[in-house]
């Protein structure tokens, strides 16, 4: 067994070393302080699935066992790709490979949490909005008379700016641009329930967790930028490049973002496309208004998800990023005026499928003029 131990800040470069990993048997080691950097759960979470889909068994061992009396377990647990390693492992382990059905004690409790929430679990500086294939719609989300079907934008937008709003404070107020920034949020959440529910490649569904998060970064003051380690360097120069350049207040500097995650065959995958194009030009032509598998008549918005997002994160100094498949691309969408969308690749990823999109804003309330 080859252990892979969940430390605090996991990098996507952390992830992208998982793939290579020769033994069939791997064991990941769960610590109280595991977490994620921003924007790389996604990645996480695909390349566990690609792990277990190509044979690799899966096991778990804590550092500290969690505690069940209580319901109080390590952070990791209560995200997505928490419940997807709970819900895949063959056993828990301890150091003296002794095997327990512990992680699926764990699993079952978060799990049932989760549908006593209405399938969301958050605090004032993160939220998560579950999905499973056998739950597809949090209920959190759900218009109750259409409980199958992803809810339409009046109603997703009202229940997203009050989860918004509660890590805010109530005393503030969601902005013209945000709720456009909200409504692409639920372009790519409708497409995450349609291509992230069900594999066209392999004709079949796809099973297990997805989902959505929302959260905020706040930075005291201007110095705490650079000496954070919670978020990946792009983040750091580019908020820096904000604070230089006069767009944030010097104290109390508030950012939102969203993140839309799924398990499906990528975007490069399933956009229609001539067969000569590479993985980004794929990518890139899915941000052209109508590039959609969808049926025009489904959905009168159908594909105008991905290029509406960069127009509505250019009027909050947003910065956007995506993972596709074996694709990362990063986007200041303040470098991008509404007719020029140019994506261009960051890195090739180990992990071949799965589809994360990320948008980190400025607080609308809190954009100053700067400099031109």
């Amino acid at each position: 067994m080859q252990e892979i131990r969940l430390k605090e800040n996991i990098t996507i470069d952390d992830i992208n070393g998982w793939i290579s990993i020769a033994d069939n048997d791997l064991v990941f080691e769960i610590l109280h302080k595991s977490s994620f950097q921003l924007f790389s759960e996604g990645v996480a979470l695909a390349t566990l699935r690609e792990l277990n889909e190509r044979g690799k068994k899966i096991y778990i061992k804590f550092f500290k066992g969690p505690d069940l009396e209580n319901s109080e377990f390590q952070p990791i647990l209560e995200t997505i790709f928490g419940l997807e390693l709970l819900r895949i492992a063959q056993a828990t382990i301890d150091n003296s490979f002794i095997i327990s059905n512990t992680h699926t004690k764990v699993g079952k409790t978060i799990w049932g949490s989760v549908l006593d929430q209405g399938g969301y679990i958050g605090d004032g500086k993160k939220a998560y909005l579950f999905s499973r294939d056998d739950y597809d719609i949090p209920r959190c989300i759900r218009n109750m008379d259409e409980p199958s079907a992803f809810p339409r934008f009046d109603y997703f937008k009202n229940n997203v700016s009050n989860l918004l709003l509660k890590m805010r404070g109530f005393s503030n107020h969601i902005g013209d641009h945000e709720l456009n920034l909200i409504e692409w949020l639920h372009h790519i959440g409708e497409n995450a329930h349609e291509h992230g529910s069900y594999s066209f490649v392999r004709n079949s569904p796809t099973e297990g967790f997805r989902g959505i998060t929302l959260g905020k970064l706040i930075f005291k003051t201007a110095e705490e930028v650079s000496i954070r380690n919670d978020y990946p360097d792009f983040l750091t120069k580019h908020i820096l490049a904000l604070i230089q350049g006069g767009k944030t207040p010097n104290k109390g500097i508030i950012f939102n973002y969203a993140s839309v995650i799924d398990c499906g065959d990528g975007i490069q995958n399933t956009t229609p496309n001539p067969d000569k194009l590479s993985a980004v030009e794929l990518i890139s032509s899915a941000f052209n208004d109508g590039v959609t598998r969808k049926n025009i008549s489904m959905n009168e918005s159908s594909g105008y998800g991905l290029g509406q997002s960069l127009v509505a994160a250019s009027n909050l100094h947003a910065i956007f990023h995506l993972t596709s498949g074996d694709v990362e691309i990063i986007n200041a969408a303040t470098a991008l005026s509404e007719n020029t969308i140019k994506l261009h690749q960051n890195n090739s990823l180990s992990k071949s499928t799965g589809t994360t999109a990320s948008i980190l804003w400025l607080n609308e309330n809190q954009i100053l003029e700067g400099d031109d």
